[in-house]
């Protein structure tokens, strides 16, 4: 995954990222995985899904000074796929 600034397209390096992860067309207290992640110098992060099941990601900064989060659904990915996904996020 890489996050960007939506204003710009640069991203954004060293941000703590809360991210909620579901199955697709399940609720929010149906959540499967929260975790921090970070970004790197590049604005990139890894963050593994199971194979064989459509995924909703939230993303959301810990530092409020940001406009929000993003919502993502990604399609259910094959055993071994890999994807790069990415979020844009108001500054």
């Amino acid at each position: 995954m890489q996050v960007l600034a939506k204003e710009t397209g640069a991203p954004l390096a060293g941000l703590e990222l809360i991210v909620n992860e579901r199955r697709v067309g399940s609720g929010p207290e149906d959540r499967t995985r929260f975790a921090w992640e970070m970004t790197d110098a590049k604005g990139r992060l890894a963050h593994s899904v199971q194979a064989g099941e459509a995924r909703e990601l939230d993303v959301e900064p810990t530092d409020h000074a940001f406009g929000g989060r993003a919502h993502l659904e990604i399609p259910a990915l094959a055993p071994g796929e890999r994807r790069e996904i990415v979020v844009e996020l108001t500054t």
